[in-house]
């Protein structure tokens, strides 16, 4: 694998490449599209199990972080939806040059779905096909969820007296705070990530998708909706695996389920056969 720096000169993105094994090169490569903040932690050892994996059977992939987040230039703060797509399409490109692959796929991971369907628009080549995992469908939703993963993660200390009782770490008082699950927001990020919603599927350009659900949750109707209504062909799996997405600690899950890397494994190399 080859750590390296891509994009502009200014604000260069870090990656890590994982070239194709020789003389096995499928002439197909995969881009890892990370999630947001502590969730991005939690899928970190996969996607590099995964990249591994894919390549010594003959498939490129590329990792990479997102402006402000990672390795990559940038502060917590400076992170915003429009920055990240833009970097997504980079990432596309930095692949693409490296690889030479005549077809590319994504892996998406929570809110990278979103990220990834903004990035098609106007995208050339667009991606061949795209793995789903548990998309982000409705953005007030998902920050309904990462608030109450935040509050869980400072009760202890708020019981403890160790803060004070600012309201930051409440459902009503997270959307306007700073900070995450220790990753400090944007200003106008909470409210960009309320706007996200399944209608941003729509913009999605591929062949095919495959969504991966955790059990028991189905596939979301809005979702397939959308992925309709774009001409994609979806294709639903269930992982039989709970996955925490927001702990920090992995406590009573499993920090690289098996279960969802062999269905990623097996999706893509069902594409290369």
């Amino acid at each position: 694998m080859t750590p390296l720096r891509f994009g502009g000169p200014d604000n260069p993105l870090y990656g890590v490449f994982h070239p194709a094994h020789p003389a096995r090169n499928s002439g197909h490569a995969v881009l890892l599209c990370n999630p947001l903040g502590q969730e991005a932690v939690r899928i970190h050892r996969l996607y590099r199990l995964l990249a591994e994996e894919l390549a010594q059977a003959g498939t490129a992939a590329l990792r990479f972080d997102y402006f402000g987040t990672g390795e990559s230039l940038g502060e917590d703060e400076d992170g915003q939806l429009d920055r990240w797509v833009d970097d997504l399409r980079l990432a596309h490109a930095e692949l693409l040059r490296r690889s030479r692959a005549r077809q590319l796929s994504w892996v998406c991971a929570r809110l990278a779905g979103v990220i990834a369907a903004r990035a098609c628009v106007g995208l050339t080549p667009a991606p061949h096909r795209i793995g789903l995992w548990a998309p982000v469908v409705s953005g007030e939703a998902y920050l309904a969820e990462l608030r109450a993963a935040h509050a869980r993660a400072l009760q202890p200390l708020r019981q403890a007296g160790a803060l004070p009782p600012t309201g930051a770490d409440t459902a009503e008082g997270a959307i306007s705070c700073t900070e995450l699950l220790g990753f400090g927001l944007h200003p106008d990020l909470p409210a960009q990530l309320a706007r996200v919603g399944a209608a941003d599927y729509r913009a999605l350009r591929a062949s095919e998708a495959v969504v991966l659900t955790h059990e028991p949750d189905p596939m979301p109707e809005d979702l397939a909706q959308a992925l309709n209504g774009a001409g994609i062909a979806a294709v639903h799996q269930s992982v039989p695996v709970h996955f925490d997405w927001t702990s920090e600690e992995a406590v009573n899950t499993a920090l690289v389920p098996q279960q969802a890397l062999q269905a990623l494994s097996q999706w893509i190399r069902g594409i290369d056969a």
